[in-house]
């Protein structure tokens, strides 16, 4: 519309110059339509000149006719051009005739009527885009428009320099009916569905004019007149439009025009030829015009492109005030928009990476001011459901919001996004979900050569954690980005602490082992700070950066390993630096003890290397040897403390070395013992009041120093580990209660006092599924100090000194205990599967008479002594006045309750049988050979003054029932013997005695009775011999 003002205002100008012409024309013609006619016909040039110096430019008539119709004269101007060679104005045809019905309005109008049949009108833009039409000259206001103008089939001709375009509109046709002030236009086109109306008030041929257009069109093709006005290489097919639109001009002067419309059918082509379909494009505008400021509404917009959804109803605004420009859209829907990438004149790595983030949501109340210079603009805009995918390094985006503030070189985002989404997969392994996004993000380029990227209060949070953020990222030409970010979160859970692991820059291993150590537990606060070259990130092959995460979680369980006990309730300090990893927790739980001091640290992640951890545990002795029972220390430790029971606190200094691509552990530890109790409990040993210190590690276990008390005694221990075995080593002053309280076999003894005791006990290395080697405990004294009440040669006074030296063997499948006792005593005891054990005793001299009693205590004990199975007695010499005996072997075995067995000497040999339940239970004796001494002068070893020496009480020895099939006395044979005792009131009665065989025969009886001062025998019967010799 503001194009059609611009031709009717030229039109108006022309048409007032060619009436002036036309007057000077018809005046001449009229005066001298008779005198002169034939002159001016054949006079054409002469008119021309005299035209073109009243006009002041050059003026071309084909020809001149003149006629009367009826009372009206009528003038025609054939091929009437005005202009110079390259200004031409072709108006083709021109005729002249009197109007009688405008005459009224003589005053205002010429009362003629003019029409132009064949005009052409040529407007042109020149290359600084001037507009203007070509021919037209400035009119005089010397004469008054027509009442009537007509113009048929003209041809308008559009030719822009600027942008090469040119192109033309033919057989339009104009009226313009003026009556006074007013006038009516109206303009139509053959070829096309085009009308034009417009009612006019004032002058055309002043400035004093006003004027309102109304135009209507209808699929009208205007695909080929836009396309030079295309980005080079796009093209428009089948572009049908369909348009109403109303101008109003006010004192010659644009002031509004209104246009509604629709293109229907617009395929798009681009430099790839690739084709975009706009449909449904329609929408309102609204221009107006008011001094320097002019106006563009946009309202009610809506298009659908190519298979995108249809945009809602868009409103946009444009405000122009001289060189300054305000723009205003509604909204601008960014998935629609992506559909123009190819049609955009963007490079190909800017459309691939559109394609790739693929954005979508919307820009809402977008404002753009721009000034007179490039570098002098505005920019706002509300962002809201802003979405990407996740390309390349870009991370994805869901659900962003915010205020958009944009200036040259400074672009601000405001953030305010309830429930957004950021995807940095693979960085971390799921998309981050964030109930609350607010905070400022501004770029700024600092200058031509660098831009930086900052916030200073960037706040983030969800159901997980609370953070608050400061980013500083700068970027300098020809150089890396450097970043300089801190954060600070809160409130965190750490069992949903994997989701924030930057798992795409660590190792599986190192991923799965957090997953499975942080299991849960609460984050109170902490920190992450990045500092330095984000290409030398973690910085620790460079070193020319900083990365730390830092934060403190309370109820922490920490399973730092799947075969070690957990760390719980713990409080503590999680730290990331650069390429390592600490936790330090200042308390936690493990078992029943408490954990004081707890440091684990991981000192290379990349590649990853192996777990340190070390602290203190306070609690039961009992958490501390599960450690060793339970975890990959079995394998090794779990030996030593095998039977092994404790009580009481300790204090477990640990240092524990967990690789991740081996099981290599290494544990050291030291064990700090106060008022303990252990118990072996495969030897019944206990330990009491046990203070020092352990050194625990892979190999084994050790102490140089540990107090206790055991065997009633307090005791100095030692451990000393040794490649097959570890000893303990225990030193102490024990007393014969303690040792017999420990072992009964002592009670064999009869010890009494006390004595210094050198105790060493190894305990088998190896597995526990290993053959188990023998566990040795060995027992050692002089016993100084210690009285053992036993038949003589081993009874001693307390301040004699005897080596002793006993051990004991202890397998899964026997108990071995041999003792010695310098050279007087060797006893072997041997106990296996079931409850009876066998006994080896080796004397150097046995008194018979002194262990008659005490081989009756041992048969008959059931104090707790281990029963015997079987018994081995050798003496080298038997002195049993008058029986004495050399290289005597004594062999007892019990069958149930009685003891059968064989003795074999020099002296005495035989078999015999004893059973201790019968009432008249006798020792049976049948022997080979008996041989007894009473030779005067025969000198026997002096019994030793202890509380053994003492007659044989009959009372106390059992009944005897003897047999010998020999029977010598002081080197006589006297054949066979027979004895035959029971027991009676004060002793034993004796039923029968008698030697046959022999030099005699006896046949007595008697009794052998206790009596105060000892024991009395006496005899009765006969003796029998052929010779008295």
């Amino acid at each position: 519309m503001i194009l059609i003002g611009l031709l009717l205002r030229g039109l108006f100008r022309l048409t007032a110059r060619l009436l002036f012409l036309l007057l000077v024309i018809s005046v001449l013609a009229k005066i001298l339509s008779f005198g002169v006619a034939f002159y001016a016909e054949h006079h054409r040039e002469e008119v021309e000149n005299l035209a073109s110096r009243v006009l002041g430019t050059q003026v071309q008539i084909g020809a001149i006719e003149t006629s009367w119709r009826g009372f009206t004269p009528r003038l025609w101007v054939r091929q009437l051009a005005v202009g110079g060679v390259n200004e031409t104005l072709l108006l083709g045809d021109v005729l002249v005739a009197v109007n009688f019905r405008a005459l009224p309005w003589w005053r205002d109008n010429l009362p003629v009527s003019v029409v132009l049949t064949g005009t052409r009108i040529r407007v042109e833009r020149d290359a600084l885009g001037k507009t203007r039409v070509v021919g037209l000259i400035k009119p005089t206001g010397l004469v008054n428009p027509p009442a009537l103008l007509l113009v048929r089939d003209a041809t308008i001709e559009w030719l822009d320099h600027k942008r090469n375009a040119r192109f033309e509109e033919s057989h339009l046709d104009f009226q313009l009916l003026s009556r006074g002030n007013r006038a009516q236009l109206s303009i139509h086109s053959r070829n096309r569905d085009l009308l034009i109306r417009g009612d006019i008030e004032g002058k055309l041929t002043t400035q004093h004019w006003s004027t309102r257009f109304w135009a209507r069109g209808k699929q009208l093709r205007t695909g080929e007149p836009l396309q030079p006005y295309l980005p080079e290489g796009y093209r428009i097919d089948d572009l049908v439009f369909d348009f109403q639109a109303w101008s109003h001009w006010e004192n010659g002067s644009h002031r509004s025009t209104r246009l509604q419309f629709r293109f229907d059918g617009i395929q798009l082509h681009d430099t790839a030829n690739r084709s975009l379909a706009v449909q449904d494009f329609e929408g309102d505008m609204l221009y107006r015009t008011h001094g320097e400021e002019r106006t563009l509404q946009l309202s009610d917009l809506s298009l659908r492109l190519g298979n995108a959804p249809r945009w809602p109803d868009l409103d946009a605004a444009l405000l122009v005030t001289g060189r300054q420009k305000l723009i205003g859209i509604s909204f601008l829907d960014l998935e629609s928009m992506t559909t123009l990438i190819d049609y955009l004149p963007l490079s190909e790595p800017q459309r691939e990476a559109l394609r790739g983030i693929a954005p979508q949501g919307q820009l809402e109340r977008l404002r753009l001011a721009l000034g007179p210079d490039p570098d002098q603009w505005l920019a706002r805009a509300s962002v809201t459901g802003l979405q990407t995918t996740r390309w390349q390094k870009l991370p994805g985006l869901g659900n962003f919001q915010g205020e958009l503030f944009a200036e040259p070189d400074h672009v601000k985002l405001t953030l305010d996004s309830p429930n957004a989404r950021i995807d940095m997969r693979p960085l971390f392994r799921a998309p981050i979900q964030l109930e609350t996004l607010s905070g400022e993000l501004e770029w700024r380029r600092t200058s031509p050569q660098e831009w930086t990227l900052k916030s200073d209060d960037l706040h983030a949070g969800n159901a997980d954690l609370q953070t608050f953020s400061r980013i500083l990222l700068r970027k300098k030409s020809g150089q890396r980005p450097f970043i300089d970010m801190q954060t600070d979160f809160h409130d965190g859970n750490g069992s949903r602490a994997g989701n924030y692991y930057p798992v795409g820059i660590m190792k599986k291993k190192l991923v799965k082992w957090l997953d499975e150590a942080i299991v849960l537990g609460r984050i109170s606060s902490g920190s992450f700070i990045l500092h330095g070259p984000l290409a030398s990130f973690p910085f620790h092959k460079t070193h020319d950066g900083h990365f730390e995460v830092l934060f403190q979680a309370e109820d922490l369980k920490l399973r730092y390993h799947d075969q070690w006990p957990p760390l719980e309730e713990t409080q503590a300090s999680v730290r990331f630096h650069n390429n390592s990893l600490v936790i330090e927790a200042d308390h936690a739980r493990i078992y029943d003890s408490t954990v004081k001091g707890v440091v684990a640290r991981i000192p290379s992640l990349k590649p990853l290397t192996h777990l340190d951890i070390t602290g203190q545990v306070d609690g039961p002795l009992t958490d501390e040897f599960r450690l060793l029972r339970e975890t990959p220390l079995k394998a090794t430790l779990a030996q030593h403390v095998e039977g092994i029971d404790i009580k009481g606190n300790g204090r477990l200094q640990v240092k524990l070395r967990i690789p991740f691509k081996s099981r290599n552990y290494r544990f050291e530890g030291k064990l700090r013992l106060e008022n303990a109790a252990l118990t072996l409990t495969r030897h019944k040993l206990t330990v009491s009041r046990l203070r020092g210190e352990l050194e625990i590690d892979n190999r084994g276990i050790r102490s140089r120093k540990l107090l206790g008390q055991t065997l009633g005694a307090e005791v100095e221990f030692s451990i000393i580990p040794g490649e097959e075995s570890t000893r303990i080593d225990a030193r102490g002053t024990v007393p014969a209660s303690g040792l017999i309280r420990q072992h009964a076999e002592f009670a064999l003894l009869k010890p009494e006092g006390a004595t210094p005791v050198h105790l060493e006990l190894d305990l088998p290395n190896g597995k526990a599924d290993e053959k188990v080697k023998d566990t040795r405990l060995r027992i050692r004294s002089d016993l100084q100090g210690l009285a053992l009440e036993l038949p003589p040669p081993l009874g001693k006074r307390a301040a004699e000194k005897r080596p002793l030296d006993a051990t004991l063997a202890v397998t899964k499948a026997m108990r071995r205990f041999t003792l010695r006792m310098g050279d007087e005593l060797d006893v072997t005891l041997t106990a296996g599967p079931g409850e009876e054990s066998d006994l080896s005793l080796r004397l150097s001299d046995l008194q018979l008479r002194h262990w008659v009693n005490w081989f009756g205590r041992l048969a008959g004990r059931t104090d707790g002594a281990l029963p015997l199975k079987k018994v081995r007695v050798q003496a080298d010499r038997l002195e049993a006045y008058p029986l004495l005996a050399s290289d005597l072997t004594l062999d007892l075995e019990r069958n149930a309750h009685s003891w059968r067995g064989e003795i074999r000497s020099d002296a005495i040999a035989g078999r015999f049988h004893y059973d201790p339940r019968r009432d008249d239970s006798r020792l049976s004796l049948n022997l080979d050979h008996l041989k007894l001494v009473t030779e005067p002068g025969k000198k026997t070893r002096k019994p030793p003054d202890t509380s053994e020496n003492v007659p044989v009480d009959p009372r106390k020895i059992a009944a005897l029932d003897l047999r010998s099939k020999e029977f010598w006395f002081n080197k006589a044979a006297l054949g066979k013997l027979r004895l035959k005792t029971v027991h009676g009131p004060n002793g034993q009665l004796i039923e029968k005695l008698d030697l046959s065989g022999g030099i005699a025969s006896v046949e007595a009886s008697g009794a052998w009775i206790r009596v105060d001062d000892g024991s009395f025998t006496r005899l009765d019967g006969t003796l029998n011999t052929p010779d008295m010799g």
